[in-house]
């Protein structure tokens, strides 16, 4: 295949027919995508910087002012150097030709990561300028609004392209072959990358054809395609729907049905591809490289290594212990609360299972009386009759979760991570369930910062194995921010 190529955000699909390429076809695409991101980049920060001189003069930093003279030109003009060297920094990082990952969480890591160089160059350089009447506070100011100027400015151009892309400006219709996991997750990435130019019209089925009449996927499961029939006739519903292309997302698909499907297609003038035969595990669990052009699969391991565990665990220190300080007057009040409005103890002890598969106690605030069982499934309505009035506020607002600081110090858990299951529940893990006993178990993941986190965590394993496999402080500090906002907005 040529360079742009189609991922599943763990694996790609291959070209299995013999036919054109059909990604070839629309290049224009993705490169008039790239074109909007790099001028909603470059906008976004001369917009912080004239966002940023305005504020200069407002009242708000009146009394925090040093310099008598401050040339206003100059700083604009440093705004316009910035701009250009973040469109630099993200070209650099593959911002403007990379799709995007679970929870679009890869390309936050990269945009972080560019952020932060520029923001450091824009210091620097600040620095050695120091004979120019450039006011730092009024830098501050921009490089703090530069990070969601950038995020709103990607969201607006990926949202307009993908509304385009709804319209059928440019789209290619695609039938996916497998309504399972794999064919959910294919058509997620598919309507999130519209620089693909390929718009998922439906699903074709032999195990679940007339089970249902819709198949639901992405995060939350919020989004739908028809379940159109069976593989038999998938050159028929194909001609139907004028799709030209077919995805087999079918990954213990045998060999020979495969090779059925390819040749229905080639005698039909479509395009087939599939994703790679797996029938020893789900795809995030593989990696694929190429030697020439032979593709190459091994089984992915976890990214962690020794200085990446120690800055882990540092971080987990100084952030708990920090923020126990801090938070300690919410504790005190929260427990004085709890003991006035429900019989029973503050807090809540429950055994979890943890780091390599051990049990320890994990510490919440109770939320539910004293009669409820201890190791129940969550309740499904934050109404249940177990949970009582003040718990229900607590739980809202996850406060019922601020204890388990306790166990992060501790060295039990750790900020970012797997949620922690229940003894009962982590007994019935299979083989790949248990990968989550390879890292510490968390206060926060991507699960909790996703749609589906309503879903029961040990049926949302792709999110976990997805973190153990691509581990790192940067990773938990989005993982973190998500949260933080997560919760402002009451979520």
């Amino acid at each position: 295949m040529p360079d742009e190529r189609a991922t599943t955000g763990n694996a790609e699909i291959v070209d299995a027919g013999g036919v054109r390429n059909p990604f070839t076809g629309v290049p224009w695409r993705a490169r008039l995508l790239s074109a909007g991101f790099v001028l909603s980049d470059f906008l976004s920060v001369c917009i912080a910087y004239l966002m940023a001189d305005w504020l200069y003069f407002t009242p708000l930093f009146e009394g925090m002012r040093r310099r008598s003279h401050y040339d206003p030109t100059a700083f604009l003009a440093m705004g316009l150097g910035m701009g250009l060297l973040l469109i630099l920094s993200f070209g650099s990082l593959g911002l403007y030709s990379r799709g995007v990952s679970v929870l679009n969480v890869e390309e936050d890591v990269l945009l972080l990561k560019g952020l932060l160089f520029n923001a450091f160059a824009a210091l620097a350089l600040s620095f050695l300028l120091r004979d120019h009447p450039i006011s730092r506070i009024a830098l501050v100011s921009a490089l703090v609004l530069t990070g969601p100027l950038v995020l709103l400015g990607r969201r607006f151009i990926r949202g307009l392209s993908a509304w385009f892309l709804s319209a059928g400006v440019g789209g290619i219709p695609v039938i996916l072959y497998g309504a399972g996991d794999t064919g959910r997750q294919l058509a997620d990435r598919l309507l999130r990358n519209p620089q693909f130019g390929l718009v998922p019209v439906g699903f074709v089925d032999d195990r679940k054809h007339g089970s249902e009449k819709a198949v639901r996927f992405g995060p939350g499961r919020r989004m739908e395609l028809p379940l159109l029939g069976a593989g038999e006739r998938v050159i028929e519903i194909m001609e139907k729907r004028q799709a030209r292309l077919l995805l087999v997302a079918v990954p213990k698909l045998g060999s020979e049905r495969l090779l059925q499907i390819q040749e229905a297609c080639r005698s039909a003038g479509k395009n087939c591809y599939h994703v790679p035969l797996f029938a020893v595990g789900p795809l995030r669990r593989f990696d694929m490289t190429f030697v020439g052009d032979i593709p190459l699969v091994c089984e992915r391991t976890s990214t962690s290594s020794l200085l990446g565990r120690a800055a882990k665990r540092t971080f987990d220190v100084v952030v708990s212990a920090f923020l126990l300080v801090g938070l300690s007057w919410i504790f005190l009040l929260v427990a004085l609360l709890i003991k006035l409005t429900s019989k029973g103890p503050a807090f809540f002890a429950q055994e979890r299972i943890g780091y390599g598969g051990r049990p320890f106690r994990m510490y919440k605030f109770r939320t539910m009386h004293t009669h409820a069982p201890a190791y129940a499934r969550k309740p499904d309505s934050a109404r249940h009759p177990a949970i009582y009035p003040l718990g229900r506020v607590l739980r809202r607002l996850s406060i019922d979760e601020l204890p388990q600081l306790w166990n992060v110090l501790k060295g039990k858990m750790s900020l970012v991570g797997p949620r922690p299951e229940m003894p009962q529940i982590a007994k019935e893990y299979d083989t790949v369930q248990r990968e989550r006993f390879l890292v510490l178990p968390g206060m926060t993941g991507l699960w909790q910062v996703s749609a589906d986190r309503a879903l029961p965590i040990h049926e949302n394993v792709d999110y976990d194995l997805y973190y153990i496999y691509n581990q790192s402080l940067l990773l938990d500090l989005v993982i973190l921010i998500r949260t933080a906002l997560s919760f402002f907005r009451g979520h």
